[in-house]
């Protein structure tokens, strides 16, 4: 690559990727028979509150982009 360019963003893709299999690792499990649906119930709790917090993070911490003559 060459100065200037720059790599395809994976963000979104691995994001992607992670929420699918946190998704699917409780149902899983319950499958498998070694988590009740309450357990499921609880872990879909806390997944839901991680996201809740770093998305939070995530507002707090933006920055637009930089717009000449602003100010």
């Amino acid at each position: 690559m060459t100065t200037g360019e720059q790599w395809p963003p994976r963000a979104p893709l691995l994001s992607s990727g992670w929420l699918v299999l946190g998704n699917l690792l409780p149902l899983w499990a319950v499958w498998a028979g070694h988590m009740s649906v309450g357990d499921v119930f609880v872990v879909y709790w806390i997944e839901n509150v991680s996201y809740w917090a770093i998305t939070i993070v995530k507002v707090r911490t933006a920055r637009g982009p930089d717009t000449p003559g602003a100010g």
